[in-house]
């Protein structure tokens, strides 16, 4: 007799045979037989009775399932996924992509570290020198470290700089020695005084170029101003002074208590400028006062009892001759036509009225000389140098062909003349004195004028 398939229930297969007219007897025959059938299938799933596993299935492999959701045999089991294990090409691809191995190994792969994460220089912050196992060791020995050992206790020394731990330079060090001209890009060390004294340096280019001021004013404080007639106090030392305005003078400070210091000057005024002296101290050895006039500069030395300037004067002088033989007409002072200059520094002298005219003041060397030609007896000329001031007054240069003296005769000397700066002038003149009372005289040739400064004194 055939079996009803397993997966028909007992009571269905009842109804379908009785449908069929199928004898009762006959179907609980085969129910039973069903329910038999149905009982074996309730046997534990790893029991062989009544089954027949996976077709193919390998011991201890994972099963998985196929398309059609039956299930088969995986082909992997535990060892697959074991590190060193044998693995299929997809778990050995994810084990070549994912290498897990390398979480605790010390290979250098992009899943872990590089190397470069180890490199110090690539680290910032610090580290206590504690924590360096061999930081002292390496210290000790460096070569500096080593050579500057021996220079931990100082030695007692001698000369310039005295002492062994506390250090004295000598009083002269820096005032006497080392003399040196300063250069752009030096610096000097000087104590500001806006700032209680304490030392900076300052670039030496500001001397050499000027700065803010002149440098006595860069070494102390700042320029004064003076405008107009003025005594200078005890503060006046150490400073530059600028005088402007027009003609005054200024009165030195006493000098006692205030041996080896300075008092500067730089004159821009339109006129005449005088430093006098405080009381009866001299400048220079000389009872005098100074004149200077726009360009001019000086620097009072002060040694507790006089002065001693150091000054920066204008240069003013002239040489000029005649062109020309001129005629002296008798009992004359005719003035010489010396019209032609050689030179002339200042440009005072004018060759149109012949007379040299400076605008500085002090005493001038004045010299003039002279031939005259073609003299006889009884003839007489007088040369002299003329200042034209308040009162006229003439300095005897030379004489020539007195009576009974005849030919060409030379003549001249040098004299020296204070000129006022302002109006006072020089010129020369030739005075005819010819025995018989002859109304003139011709024959003056080859003559030289000339004048240069040689101070800036007072009268």
């Amino acid at each position: 007799m055939n079996r009803i398939p397993k997966t028909i229930s007992p009571k269905e297969v009842r109804k379908a045979f009785q449908a069929m007219g199928i004898a009762a007897s006959t179907v609980e025959e085969a129910v039973d037989t069903l329910e038999e059938d149905s009982h074996k299938q309730l046997h534990d799933i790893d029991s062989t009775d009544d089954h027949n596993g996976v077709s193919g299935a390998t011991e201890n492999n994972f099963a998985s399932f196929n398309a059609n959701g039956l299930p088969k045999d995986s082909g992997s089991n535990s060892s697959s996924f074991d590190s060193a294990g044998a693995a299929t090409s997809a778990v050995s691809t994810h084990e070549s992509t994912y290498d897990h191995v390398d979480l605790t190994d010390g290979g250098d792969t992009t899943l872990h570290y590089h190397a470069s994460d180890r490199a110090r220089a690539n680290h910032t912050g610090t580290q206590a020198s504690s924590t360096i196992s061999d930081f002292d060791t390496e210290v000790s020995n460096n070569t500096d470290v080593t050579a500057n050992t021996s220079k931990v206790t100082n030695a007692t020394h001698t000369g310039e700089i005295t002492g062994s731990t506390a250090l004295t330079a000598h009083s002269s060090l820096i005032s006497n020695k080392f003399v040196k001209t300063p250069v752009a890009g030096d610096f000097l060390l000087v104590a500001d005084a806006s700032d209680s004294g304490v030392l900076k340096k300052v670039d030496a280019d500001n001397f050499l170029s000027g700065g803010s001021g002149d440098i006595l004013a860069e070494l102390v404080e700042s320029e004064v101003s003076i405008a107009a007639a003025t005594s200078l106090t005890s503060t006046a030392f150490g400073k530059m002074h600028v005088c402007s305005g027009t003609s005054y003078a200024v009165d030195l400070p006493g000098p006692a208590t205030h041996t080896g210091e300075w008092v500067g000057f730089y004159f821009t005024a339109s006129g005449i400028i005088e430093i006098a002296r405080n009381a009866s101290e001299t400048i220079n050895g000389i009872s005098k006062s100074r004149l200077y006039v726009a360009g001019e500069m000086a620097r009072y030395f002060c040694d507790g009892t006089n002065w001693f300037a150091e000054q920066q004067l204008r240069e003013v002088s002239f040489c000029a001759y005649s062109s020309a033989v001129q005629e002296c007409d008798y009992a004359t002072h005719t003035l010489r036509e010396i019209d032609t200059e050689v030179s002339d520094i200042g440009g005072y002298y004018n060759d149109s009225t012949y007379r040299f005219v400076p605008l500085v003041p002090g005493h001038y060397l004045v010299g003039y000389f002279d031939t005259l030609v073609g003299l006889t007896d009884g003839k007489m000329i007088i040369l002299s140098i003329r200042r034209h001031a308040a009162t006229d007054t003439r300095y005897e240069v030379g004489r020539a062909a007195d009576a009974g003296l005849s030919g060409n005769m030379s003549s001249g000397a040098t004299v020296s003349i204070y000129l006022d700066g302002v109006d006072d002038y020089v010129d020369v003149t030739a005075y005819n004195n010819t025995v018989g009372g002859a109304d003139s005289y011709v024959g003056i040739i080859k003559n030289r004028f000339w004048a240069s400064r040689i101070d800036n004194l007072t009268d």
